[in-house]
């Protein structure tokens, strides 16, 4: 394994520099490297229905010239002529366009943010011990699902020297348990180290609540509800703060759902803490620019706002001192940290209320106000005296965040759970989030 992280790691440095050096003087060149060595394992019926292995790199170029900007996307084939003819091909043509394109007032020109490389090894499985591990402890149960398994890597270069390489490895499996009904209960486990008790603990988890969807559904009328969202509903409400969320650029333009901490009109609950966390190794420190930010960047601390996140761009535009976020500025490894709440007394401290496993189809409804909207999914339950008493029907919620993560959070659980990004429209991504479950007081279901 060391010799092919090696190898790819060369092949990039020297197709990148082969690039580079076709830059003239008054033009510069960014250069972003994306690639994986994916397994990919898609069952249901616990059978296996497609084992599929993925090898690609893709290469975006950014080209700066006389205060324009351009970009061109490639795919790498690691077949040194054919990627070089590719790369002057490209580069020619970025040359012609540049100079027909308009400025860009928030140009930002590249800099050499240093030279790094960060290999985070995991403990992965091979296909044919993963199809046995996954499957058998599945046994006969009508199970759909998949698991994607391998090394993923990021690398940027620029005509300013910077130098910067990741390679991590990942799994995770995203699966569905059925019973006669076709009453679903979801389950997910990942990380970069396989660990089989813990694979056996969510199955049997996700068993036992399966057999709890039998039970007579309750109709649960619209009002406010003690609730305890689990960490995978968590996780779906803070991939939020991603989208008109902890942006700078969001938030001066005001489209943000963080306007009014921003302005100091709310706070939230001091149990509440939200960090970018690389040192979850779950994604490279860089951005796609190669800018490289902080191992950790304190954004909610103590309910009250430290930081937003802010791209280079955005820092010129605004006057503001960037903190290496990327262009999108969304948290790109975020974590929330953990409270005091155990697992084995949640459904005591529920008492009676409801116990939400997962969310489904969640938007803003008002943004600026924190408004989220979205539904129940997937084995979520009605508690009578700290007792599951049946699932319940689908429930449409409307609710701020300022409240369920303000005034109204009771505690969040000391366990906290690792979700690898679960993205592979076009290839794997990398990130991820770390998040515990949270219990709340009066969320407003609607429907």
């Amino acid at each position: 394994m060391k010799q092919y992280v090696e190898n790819i790691k060369s092949y990039i440095q020297n197709i990148g520099q082969f690039a580079i050096e076709r830059c003239g003087p008054e033009e510069q060149m960014g250069l972003e490297f994306k690639g994986e060595s994916s397994s990919f394992i898609r069952f249901n019926r616990s059978k296996v229905r497609q084992v599929t292995h993925v090898e690609q790199c893709h290469l975006s170029i950014t080209f700066l010239q006389g205060g324009r900007t351009s970009h061109y996307n490639l795919s790498i084939t690691f077949d040194e002529v054919s990627d070089r003819a590719k790369i002057q091909s490209a580069i020619s043509s970025l040359k012609k366009e540049t100079k027909l394109l308009p400025e860009d007032p928030h140009q930002v020109l590249f800099e050499n943010s240093s030279v790094s490389e960060n290999v985070n090894q995991g403990q992965l499985k091979n296909v044919d011990e993963l199809m046995d591990l996954v499957l058998k402890p599945l046994g006969e149960l009508d199970v759909a699902g998949y698991v994607s398994n391998g090394p993923i890597y990021r690398a940027s270069i620029n005509s300013e020297g910077q130098n910067h390489f990741y390679y991590g490895e990942n799994f995770f499996v995203d699966f569905s348990l059925f019973d006669s009904k076709q009453n679903a209960v979801k389950g997910f486990y990942g990380g970069n180290e396989w660990n089989q008790t813990k694979y056996l603990e969510e199955v049997n988890r996700c068993k036992e609540f399966l057999a709890k969807m039998s039970m007579e559904k309750k109709d649960v009328p619209r009002g406010k509800y003690r609730a305890y969202f689990a960490p995978a509903a968590v996780n779906d409400f803070v991939s939020m703060f991603g989208w008109h969320g902890i942006s700078l650029k969001a938030i001066k333009h005001n489209r943000s759902a963080f306007c009014k901490i921003y302005n100091n009109e709310r706070q939230l609950s001091p149990k509440f803490n939200f960090s970018e966390n690389f040192a979850l190794g779950l994604g490279p420190q860089f951005n796609s620019r190669g800018e490289v930010s902080d191992e950790k960047i304190e954004l909610i601390k103590d309910g009250k706002l430290e930081n937003v996140l802010v791209s280079s761009r955005s820092s010129k535009e605004f006057g503001e001192k960037t903190n290496g976020a990327d262009t999108h500025e969304s948290p790109r490894s975020p974590y929330v940290a953990a409270g005091k709440l155990k697992e084995e007394d949640i459904l005591k401290e529920i008492g009676t209320g409801l116990y939400i496993s997962n969310i489904h189809y969640l938007n803003w409804s008002d943004v600026l106000s924190g408004r989220l909207t979205g539904m129940t999914r997937y084995a979520c339950f009605w508690v009578e005296n700290g007792e599951i008493v049946g699932p319940i029907k689908d429930l449409r919620f409307d609710e701020s965040f300022y409240n369920f993560f303000g005034d109204q959070l009771v505690d969040l659980t000391e366990e906290t759970e690792t979700f690898p990004n679960i993205s592979t429209y076009g290839q794997r991504s990398v990130g991820g989030a770390c998040v515990p479950g949270i219990l709340v007081n009066n969320f407003t279901f609607t429907l």
